[in-house]
């Protein structure tokens, strides 16, 4: 599995503005449904709203490397980049552990 974090500062107005936007049900249903997607999570940071993170789990690299290179994704970031301060860092893990399998076993 492979996990995709993407950290940024946003504007003061993206979480009333921007937020229903870039996470539509629209824009959702294009990326759960892409290849390779499991599960996606957005979070704020508590005590500054306007510091989030958007996490992906990726059946794979190369699947996810593939979401995020696509016409789709460009298009759900481009909707709201105005709200988007600066360059998100992305940054991606290989899943070296679930923890969930190792108590079950």
């Amino acid at each position: 599995m492979w996990v995709n974090m993407s950290v940024g500062k946003m504007s003061a107005t993206f979480e009333k503005e921007g937020f229903p936007i870039l996470y539509s049900k629209k824009n959702m249903q294009v990326m759960t449904s892409a290849k390779g997607f499991i599960a996606g999570y957005a979070i704020f940071k508590q005590s500054d709203r306007t510091q989030g993170c958007s996490l992906s789990i990726w059946e794979s690299r190369e699947d996810a490397e593939a979401f995020f290179g696509s016409p789709e994704y460009a298009a759900m970031v481009g909707s709201v980049i105005q709200h988007i301060l600066g360059r998100p860092d992305r940054q991606s893990f290989e899943v070296a552990l679930d923890m969930r399998q190792v108590a079950k076993s």
